[in-house]
This record gives structure tokens, C-alpha cells and sequence, in this order.
């Protein structure tokens, strides 16, 4: 009797899972990631980062790293707890470990880039900067995601509205907003942001998510800068704002 091999063992365990749990795709299986510890990127990059045209099943998966106690960045901080699945098992399974989570990586930022083009890569600094804390994500109903605002006027947040017609705010940082499937609403008309004043370009962007808008506020330390992607109205304050088009028009509203 051959006993079967850590991918044959993965294969199983997400299909048992999808049954127990009555889902049809892959992604809500947590051993997506988890097997980058066990030197395994197929399921990663099948099942989460398989398709730029949608990056919904990421966002969740950010946010479920959270609540399961994950370090706070992705790959450099929490490469840390992928490690420690193949700390048992000597040098060689930590050096696959350790080479499945560079491929990841590398995959993720490519991943990234196809997206949401230079955003991610260039401003944000790619994947080995992501703060999983700042990841809010909506459900398939349309909702309010408003995070957590101790730290407005620095806090880089990633929100994704999932489906439905969601509200989503904004921040002072390097936000990166996907409103999803719906007809989805960006505000950053909320104090201290209402009073000051922005400038919204709308340009041609190379992305695979189809691109909005791209909104910076002056800040006491530059700029913010923040780009919105499959988003159907933006909500500005109540300064003189400037709007910059020069590709398709989107509804901006002042309150």
C-alpha cells in the first residue's frame, strides 16, 4: 500500500471540505495557503490567484488570515508561520517551504500587476507590503465598509466591495478601492478628508479590473494617492476640487 503524497492529501481534504461546508470552488479551502508551508503552490495559485479579472477570493482570504492569528504582513512577516509547518521535518522541508513561498510571492506580485497594473507593484511596493490589517471586504450583498478610522490620515486600506451596491470609505493613505459586481459608491467626504481639497484624474489604465479613477490630496507629508477600480460614483468633500479627464467620464457628487 502506497501511502499517498502531500499533494494527493491536499487534493482530498479541499474537496471534503467543499463538500462538508456545501461550496463549489476551491477557494474557501484555508489549505490554499497553508501548503506554501508544505512546499505546495499549485493550490495557491490555482485557486486564489488564478484570475485578474477577479481578486475578491484574495481580498477574503486577507481577511481570514487575520481572524485564524496570522503575523501581520503576508509573506515577509508571516512567512514565519508557513515555516513553522515544515519545522519538524529538518532543513530540506524548510528550504521547500521556503521556495514555495518565494514562488508565491513572485507569482502574487505578477498576479497583482496583471490586476490593477502599476498601483500595487510600483506605489504600494508589492506583496511584501501588504498590512493584513487593512484589508475590509464586503459580502455579496451590497453594504457599508467603512474600517477603521484611528489612523485616517496615514492608514493605506484595500477594500473590495464584493457584490451588491456598496459604500465604501476612503482614507488619507495609498488606498487601493475595488467596488466589485454592483453599482458601488466611494466617499471621502468624512472628517478630517471633507475639508480638504483633491484632484480626481480619470485617464487610460492599463488593468485587467476595470479602472475608475485615480484621487490625491495634498498631506503634510506629500501626497495621497488612491486608485478606484470598478467603481460607479465618487463622493468628494467640501473644498474646490479638480477633476482631470481624459479617457471615460465618471459621476462625481458633492454632499
Amino acid at each position: 500500500y502506497a501511502l499517498p503524497t502531500v499533494l494527493e492529501i491536499g487534493r482530498n481534504d479541499a474537496l471534503a471540505t467543499m463538500n462538508t461546508l456545501g461550496f463549489s470552488t476551491p477557494s474557501i479551502w484555508s489549505g490554499n495557503l497553508l501548503y506554501l508551508g508544505f512546499g505546495i503552490t499549485e493550490f495557491y495559485e490555482q485557486n486564489i490567484i488564478g484570475s485578474t479579472s477577479s481578486t475578491y477570493d484574495f481580498f477574503v482570504m486577507r481577511e481570514s488570515m487575520v481572524a485564524a492569528g496570522f503575523s501581520d504582513a503576508m509573506f515577509d512577516g508571516g512567512i514565519q508561520d508557513l515555516w513553522d509547518l515544515f519545522r519538524g521535518q529538518g532543513w530540506s522541508g524548510a528550504a521547500s517551504a521556503i521556495s514555495a513561498i518565494g514562488s508565491a510571492k513572485a507569482a502574487t506580485n505578477a498576479w497583482l500587476q496583471g490586476a490593477y497594473g502599476d498601483f500595487y507593484t510600483q506605489t504600494l511596493g508589492g506583496a511584501a507590503n501588504f498590512t493584513l490589517a487593512n484589508f475590509w471586504t464586503g459580502s455579496s450583498n451590497g453594504e457599508q465598509i467603512l474600517p477603521d478610522y484611528s489612523n485616517i490620515l496615514t492608514d493605506n486600506y484595500n477594500l473590495h466591495g464584493g457584490g451588491g451596491d456598496d459604500d465604501l470609505f476612503g482614507s488619507l493613505g495609498f488606498d487601493l478601492v475595488d467596488g466589485g459586481q454592483g453599482y458601488d459608491t466611494v466617499n471621502f467626504a468624512t472628517d478630517p478628508i471633507r475639508s480638504r481639497e483633491s484632484t480626481v484624474e480619470l485617464k487610460p489604465y492599463n488593468s485587467d479590473v476595470p479602472y475608475s479613477a485615480t484621487v490625491t490630496f495634498l498631506t503634510e507629508g506629500g501626497e495621497s494617492i488612491s486608485n478606484l477600480y470598478d467603481v460607479e460614483k465618487l463622493v468628494l468633500g467640501s473644498k474646490s476640487d479638480l477633476v482631470v479627464i481624459t479617457g471615460d467620464t465618471l459621476n462625481v457628487n458633492r454632499p
